[in-house]
């Protein structure tokens, strides 16, 4: 059920005031208490409800002749449960998120979620209030709901979101995206804030640095680039790594003299270049705690901030071949255009089929079919990237090539798969 985040977006809906019209109460309490609640397919269900959605335990006659009976969660049947269905078939036991599950989780019997989700036998659409300029409570198919203010049909205002995953959004919404100031409360009880913009997560330093180099006076660059300018006027703009100035940067003094190298400690440490303002003389070369070894000494004032990410090439190491002198290539080809929750790019698909095309032919180096893993667009979410990875690459012997190629959406240190959904589903780079 958990992969149904993927087919319904988070963001994006714009649901009219009646959802699905035809889902309604029939009679009893359909809010916290018992009723009876007819689909737009003819499917009846009695039982339970909870905060307007179903949710106890019940029983569910489907149009079709199967019938359901046991407990519910949030929608789904979840818990001891029977399903008879029209053909005399009984599949008793424990249910999980629509799926009859083993005793160690894994699926017995899938068949009755996709009839489900098929018929539209899920409750969805708007279960209370005024979805379209009020307030009012929002389903979605994926078992993800929205609670809050509505404009014009859609998500705007303060709200609540709730993940099928059990955590909770509280923040305020422009236009289905998230907007603002926002925390998530953790199904394990752990909170995470920051900022959204334009329906995406940053925490508080990267919302700092939106957009402009971070101002690390104001806020701590724990990590990534800042700039940072010290009592005494010297100004620093470079790499930092656990809150402190290390790697390259650039550094301008008082005076009007520069350094531009690798730094830690507060000080140049490692290959750099020192320039008076003056006489633009150099000292380049290494540095140790302030000293050119060497060539001479430059004396500076004691700083410590870094920047100016210098591009820095290492030299690729010799890649052995196998027996024939050929090492193998092993490639995962992803590309994504189809986002729901930004803008979709008119490119990538081709990008990625273009490239699989190149590996398999001869200027490509022939690489077979069993070697390259693609990914376009509904399949390329981030646990198919990683799987892929993990297979793929876990046959790679150590003179081996391999390869992740990408088109479509980022952000800073993260590639953004077609599930990734303004905060979770981001493709870390380091992974």
């Amino acid at each position: 059920m958990k992969n149904l985040k993927f087919l319904i977006p988070l963001l994006f809906l714009g649901f009219g005031s009646t959802g699905v019209a035809a889902q309604k109460c029939l009679s009893g309490d359909c809010k916290n208490g018992q009723g009876k609640y007819v689909f737009a397919s003819g499917t009846i269900y009695e039982g339970d409800f909870r905060g307007s959605v179903i949710h106890g335990y019940g029983r569910c006659e489907y149009a079709d002749g199967d019938v359901y009976e046991g407990l519910w969660f949030d929608r789904l049947p979840e818990g001891k449960g029977m399903l008879k269905t029209k053909d005399g078939k009984i599949f008793a036991g424990t249910w999980k998120e629509g799926n009859l599950v083993d005793d160690e989780g894994e699926v017995l019997h899938s068949d009755f979620l996709a009839k489900m989700i098929g018929e539209g036998d899920i409750q969805t659409g708007c279960l209370q209030g005024d979805c379209v300029s009020g307030e009012g409570l929002m389903a979605l198919p994926d078992r993800t709901r929205y609670e809050g203010q509505f404009y014009n049909g859609k998500y705007h205002g303060d709200g609540k979101y709730y993940y099928n995953n059990g955590d909770i959004f509280y923040g305020s919404w422009v236009e289905n995206k998230p907007q603002g100031e926002g925390q998530i409360l953790h199904a394990d009880g752990t909170i995470t804030k920051g900022f959204w913009d334009d329906g995406l997560y940053y925490t508080l330093e990267d919302f700092a640095s939106k957009g402009e180099l971070r101002d690390c006076n104001l806020v701590k660059c724990m990590e990534g680039r800042g700039k940072y300018t010290y009592k005494n006027g010297v100004i620093f703009i470079g790499e930092f790594k656990d809150g402190h100035p290390n790697g390259w940067g650039n550094v301008k003094y008082p005076m009007g003299d520069t350094y531009e190298g690798e730094w830690s400690n507060g000080a140049p440490n490692g290959f750099g270049t020192y320039t008076h303002s003056k006489t633009k003389k150099k000292y380049v070369g290494e540095w140790k705690n302030n000293s050119l070894l060497k060539v001479g000494k430059a004396k500076r004032e004691n700083t410590g901030n870094n920047d100016f990410a210098k591009p820095r090439v290492d030299k690729p190491e010799t890649i052995q071949g196998n027996s024939d002198g050929t090492p193998k290539i092993w490639a995962v080809i992803v590309g994504v255009t189809a986002y729901r929750h930004m803008k979709p790019l008119n490119f990538s698909d081709d990008d990625a089929y273009r490239l699989f095309a190149f590996l398999q032919s001869p200027r490509g180096g022939a690489v077979p079919e069993e070697q390259i893993q693609i990914l376009v667009d509904e399949s390329a979410t981030r646990e198919n990237i990683i799987s892929s990875m993990k297979h793929l690459y876990g046959q790679a012997g150590p003179n081996d090539l391999i390869m992740l190629y990408f088109s479509g959406h980022g952000l800073k240190g993260s590639f953004l798969p077609i599930d990734f959904d303004g905060y979770y589903n981001k493709l870390q780079h380091k992974e």
